[in-house]
């Protein structure tokens, strides 16, 4: 490791723990200043924003820096310049809320995302000082996961689809009463948690909820638990056999009310909403995942027990191998990372290490945006020495490697050790595996192939959606080069392989082969395909599996009538 990267980590050793831990802002106390000649001497926020940042890298690179000062001047100055280009005007008491507070400002900072409406999240802050100041300041961090929450839409899928949108709107309501209906549960008693305890990225999961007024009412009369007894409520709603046996998996109802699900039982999607928003009304974050197993589709619930501990597993079917779930992360909308889950879970994010990592990721990205590579890799490879448990990490220091024109050995090389850092991530450590295979094919195919086999190795027994992805890179093979005489042998090779995952199979083979054909203009293929996955997988038409492959056709059936026309 290069001395200057030594250097560095032998800072952040002695001086990381005040900047992080503390909640007095260095950079007032660093200028013997108070928050209001902050606020006062920072009217021009564009400008106290590039003079925030260029003296953070100046603290940064400083031999004699203190690496917790770079991080507040870093992340402050990026406050200022996404408030600045909101055109929110926060009034002065407001800043001074932020300027005084460093873990609010850089953890608020460092939430913030591209995919977010800054200038809607924004406004939310303002709205909801506006409305109560004294509560915005007890309860911060929930008001900035609203704001980060709220600022864009949920779509018509969340928090499942298997309810209408005229039945059950995807509409979370007013933000300011949103604040006001959590704080007022919380000074009754009615929450299990302390709210103003949480982090705004578990707050996200609270303050993500679809239940209204009436719900909440509901809930607090009639349904009584604890966070050890929530995992009950799941089972307490009747399971619809009917239903099932019907094939009717969407409600069939007019009222998705918490109160008519408990009345009329419902499906697995029913019960893990109930469960999650009934979490929820009582204070802990909570969200439903979604997976497929070894014989069908099914919804379960994660919720938190405290601070840094969740139970991933409420209504989780062990005996049906269900693979890892999939959630949407209520902030961008997007499907949120095992890893990302996870160190909720595990909460290594509150290690020193790894906060020290998130202080040297940020400025390796900050020199790749100006173009300075070198600098960038340098940070990079500190924020890895310190806890290689980021993906931001790597990702800028293998776009240092690239853009600095380093040479094929040394991008191997940083993908193989990306690989082994996320080796108990597998979503993770497959996204680094498909690069290093990009990378590699065309010159050392079979290397290639060992790395893939490796990963379907892995992966088979624990996440066959993992493996049958790297396996079925054959099959897509085969399209691409129009061999589609041989695509039929290794597309029921391939199936066969997975058959006792059959759910899971439809999803990560049969769905994805099926649009490669349909992109690639081959769609005559399409019958062939259904029929061999209906012989392999054995799908009667009244098992899940066998209703999926159904669906699948009659969409096959629309897109050539849209074809056709």
């Amino acid at each position: 490791m290069p001395n200057a990267v030594k250097v560095i980590l032998s800072i952040a050793a002695l001086a990381c723990c005040a900047g992080l831990f503390g909640q007095q802002p260095k950079i007032l106390s660093e200028e013997k200043i108070s928050a209001a000649e902050f606020v006062e001497r920072n009217r021009d926020l564009k400008k106290a924003a590039e003079s925030l940042v260029n003296s953070a890298v100046a603290e940064y690179e400083s031999r004699g820096g203190d690496l917790g000062l770079a991080e507040e001047k870093l992340w402050y100055g990026k406050f200022l310049a996404h408030l600045d280009k909101s055109g929110a005007k926060f009034p002065d008491p407001l800043l001074e809320l932020f300027a005084n507070d460093a873990g609010l400002t850089v953890e608020f900072a460092r939430t913030l995302s591209p995919l977010d409406n800054i200038p809607v999240a924004f406004k939310i802050l303002c709205d909801i000082y506006a409305d109560s100041s004294a509560d915005f300041a007890e309860f911060s961090r929930l008001a900035c996961a609203i704001a980060v929450v709220f600022d864009t839409p949920a779509p018509k899928s969340w928090p499942h689809s298997q309810v209408s949108p005229k039945v059950l709107k995807r509409d979370m309501g007013d933000p300011v009463k949103a604040f006001k209906t959590h704080i007022d549960s919380r000074r009754r008693g009615k929450f299990l948690l302390k709210t103003e305890k949480l982090e705004i990225e578990e707050l996200k999961y609270l303050v993500a909820s679809l239940a209204d007024d009436a719900d909440r009412d509901w809930v607090f009369k009639n349904v009584t638990f604890t966070i050890n007894t929530l995992p009950k409520l799941y089972s307490s709603v009747e399971y619809s056999h009917g239903r099932i046996n019907a094939k009717q998996f969407d409600w069939p109802g007019t009222d998705y009310s918490l109160k008519s699900i408990k009345k009329e039982g419902g499906i697995c999607v029913d019960q893990a909403y109930y469960t999650a928003e009934a979490a929820k009304i009582r204070g802990l974050p909570a969200f439903i995942f979604s997976g497929a197993g070894s014989d069908g589709f099914h919804a379960w619930v994660a919720y938190m027990q405290k601070s840094g501990k969740w139970n991933f597993d409420v209504g989780r079917y062990a005996s049906a191998k269900f693979v890892t779930g999939h959630t949407l992360d209520p902030q961008t909308w997007k499907p949120a990372s095992d890893h990302a889950l996870n160190s909720m879970r595990e909460a290594f994010r509150e290690s020193q290490k790894y906060r020290t990592n998130l202080i040297h990721a940020a400025f390796a990205k900050l020199y790749a945006g100006s173009g300075d590579f070198a600098k960038s890799e340098k940070a990079a490879r500190a924020a890895i020495a310190s806890d290689p448990r980021n993906a931001e990490a790597w990702d800028a220091l293998i776009l240092a490697l690239e853009k600095s024109g380093a040479g094929r050995k040394a991008l191997i090389d940083a993908y193989q050790s990306a690989v082994k850092a996320f080796g108990r991530y597998p979503d993770v450590e497959a996204q680094y595996r498909r690069r290093l295979i990009k990378l590699i094919e065309g010159d050392d195919p079979a290397l290639a192939r060992r790395i893939s086999t490796q990963m379907i190795s892995k992966t088979k027994t624990q996440r066959p959606d993992i493996a049958m992805e790297f396996a079925r890179r054959a099959v897509e093979k085969d399209i691409e080069s129009d061999n589609l005489d041989r695509l039929d042998t290794n597309y029921k090779t391939l199936l066969g392989m997975f058959k006792g995952n059959a759910a899971i199979a439809v999803n990560g083979i049969t769905m994805p082969v099926l649009n490669k054909l349909i992109k690639e203009d081959k769609m005559q293929k399409c019958d062939a395909i259904i029929k061999a996955t209906r012989q392999v997988l054995k799908a009667k038409g009244d098992s899940n599996v066998g209703a999926a492959l159904d669906s699948i056709e009659s969409q096959l059936e629309a897109i050539r009538s849209r074809l056709q026309k």
